[in-house]
């Protein structure tokens, strides 16, 4: 009776009771429906009938509308004479037809070449064999990442300048191209202002640009930097329960080969370059069996868990592996984020599962270094210097940090060691947070983005600041993109003014809408934007805007299923040059994840 869809816990016979209060049904049964990517189904039995304009679900969808969130209104539907029962009289569920048989009298098709385009962009990017022009992009399982592959897609295909908030406000197909179809100019902007990708595998051993986040990781961690003197760096102790270290070394050699950045250095001159043969990884093991105690592990801990590595050395990660027991392995992984973002080890973790079960992986036909090319390639078009524009006249309105009340200023500290601050929010009340958030038209990560811009504002001197956020901005320029190892992290820069005496929520919309007007223009990065703002204010970049806020809610990727061991994460911190709090949310097992990364001086 309780289920959960996207990220919601949702209580079935909420909408049942809301189904049957309606004049139009006698009898309903909702039931999640799916393997991977679960829906609601709702099989109906009708009390009148209805007029031929109009089909009962459509009368019943927009009718759950106006009383429930979004997520709550199921997305397919089934007329049945009755419901189907056993001789005691329940409900026989296994006597319910499949709703695939019936999924097609729900359809609306598209009735136009725009609605046709966006139709086939939708069902490719929210994974659905088929979307009708009256399904609702939040109802398929949408959010703002999402939302930004689509905008971009059908940006390209249609040749014209969509706004990011037009898909948030007009969230079905029909309404989202009627918007296009009266604002857009269709065919207007030529397909080469948008970024190419153009594959070149022959050259991918060549030396290629830093991107503008590793620049900065890079020069970063240099000690003429205020908050320097530090690589930007993730660290995690993973137990592991029912796997052997020789089959986990195995497999990460097969990674390294098939992954190019992780054979990547970083030249002296600022280029970064893929090895074409590097050593056979080895694991050095611990064997901790008959001493497990806290001072062998912690020694471990301390020497990896804030390593600077030398760029131009490869490998720009290590891992140990320290035995505990017969059955129980602890994996210390630490890694220079030169090379990867929080997906790449994402993406990691998930080959590590498929390689182990003994999947065979596609191979890649495009390189990190095709990507970053196209990035540098679209820094030439109109495109880019129109979101250009849009910072440039945006540099005179953000305001400075956080004024917050540090123990010392960030030029005094030499050696910067973070700790890690961790809270969470069971699953119950992150539900129900949720779900006021929704009801509110916010996202569950602008609803934590907006509390943390409260606790901030209650310390720091002045009610108006900037923020950096990480952005994890893959273009979809390419299907392989999400399937690549890389650092495509950018930031980006948001101004909050919090001085207004308004309402929460107010504050939380206004915030919501800046952010999304700001996304239109992510091509332009916010190390960029730091930069611009240096040369203003005649300062060094380096720890400008050092309070950061990085969510990855709705972007895990799926586990693998059928998996014969067991790994749990122990400990994690990560560190970023020129930054002194880094705010992170996460879902984990339905449980809203916060942690400060902060330097503890």
């Amino acid at each position: 009776h309780q289920v959960k869809i996207r990220g919601f816990r949702i209580e079935i016979g909420e909408v049942e009771t809301a189904l049957r209060q309606h004049a139009a049904v006698q009898d309903t049964l909702v039931l999640a429906h799916g393997d991977t990517e679960k829906v609601l189904v709702a099989y109906v039995v009708p009390k009148v009938a209805l007029s031929d304009e109009i089909s009962l679900s459509t009368t019943l969808r927009n009718a759950l509308a106006k009383t429930l969130p979004n997520y709550l209104v199921p997305s397919l539907w089934m007329e049945l004479d009755a419901l189907p029962q056993l001789p005691n009289g329940k409900i026989n569920r296994r006597a319910l037809p499949k709703p695939e048989t019936q999924q097609h009298d729900n359809y609306v098709a598209p009735r136009s070449a725009v609605e046709t385009t966006l139709a086939a962009i939708w069902a490719d990017v929210l994974q659905q064999n088929q979307v009708g022009i009256k399904d609702n992009f939040f109802a398929l399982g949408g959010h703002s990442l999402l939302g930004i592959q689509i905008v971009a897609q059908a940006e390209t295909a249609l040749g014209c300048k969509i706004p990011l908030r037009t898909l948030f406000q007009a969230p079905t197909i029909a309404e989202f191209a009627a918007h296009i179809e009266a604002d857009a100019k269709i065919g207007e902007i030529a397909p080469e202002q948008f970024p190419q990708l153009e594959a070149d595998m022959a050259q991918r051993l060549l030396p290629f640009p830093l991107t503008d986040i590793q620049q900065a990781y890079w020069l970063g961690r240099s000690q003429a930097f205020e908050l320097g003197n530090i690589g930007t760096h993730g660290y995690r102790e993973i137990d592991v329960v029912g796997l052997s270290i020789a089959q986990v070394e195995q497999v990460l050699n097969q990674l390294i080969e098939r992954h190019d950045m992780l054979r990547a250095v970083v030249n002296p001159d600022g280029q970064q370059q893929i090895l074409a043969q590097v050593p056979r990884y080895t694991l050095t093991v611990t064997d901790l069996r008959h001493s497990p105690g806290e001072a062998a592990l912690n020694a471990l801990r301390d020497r990896m868990s804030h390593q600077v590595f030398s760029p131009d050395q490869w490998p720009l990660f290590q891992i140990k592996a320290a035995r505990l027991s017969e059955t129980k392995v602890r994996f210390y992984v630490s890694f220079d984020v030169l090379i990867g973002d929080a997906w790449s080890f994402q993406l990691l973790g998930r080959e590590i599962a498929q390689l182990m079960r003994g999947d065979q992986l596609p191979p890649l036909t495009i390189s990190f270094r095709d990507y970053v090319l196209a990035e540098q390639a679209f820094r030439k078009t109109t495109a880019y210097q129109q979101a250009m524009d849009y910072w440039q006249a945006r540099l005179s309105e953000l305001p400075p940090a956080p004024d917050l009340p540090l123990t010392m200023a960030p030029s005094q500290v030499e050696s910067p060691q973070f700790e890690r601050r961790s809270g969470r929010l069971d699953s119950n009340l992150w539900q129900q947070l949720k779900q006021r958030a929704h009801r509110a038209n916010l996202t569950p990560s602008g609803v934590v983005l907006a509390t943390f811009a409260e606790v901030l504002t209650t310390w720091s001197r002045q009610p108006a600041f900037t923020l950096n956020l990480t952005l994890f901005n893959r273009q979809p320029v390419h299907p392989e993109v999400s399937h690549l190892v890389g650092d495509f992290t950018a930031s980006l820069l948001l101004a909050i003014n919090n001085s207004d005496n308004d309402t929460f929520v107010s504050r939380a919309q206004r915030l919501q809408t800046q952010l999304w007007n700001d996304l239109e223009h992510r091509a332009v990065s916010g190390v960029q934007v730091l930069r611009e703002l240096a040369r203003q204010q005649n300062r060094s970049p380096g720890a400008l805007l050092p309070v950061v806020f990085t969510s990855t809610l709705n972007q895990a990727i799926p586990a693998t299923a059928n998996q014969d061991w067991q790994t749990e994460t122990v400990y994690s911190v990560s560190q970023t040059s020129q930054v002194y709090l880094d705010h992170q949310v996460s879902e984990i097992a339905g449980e809203l994840i916060f942690n400060w990364d902060a330097i503890a001086a």
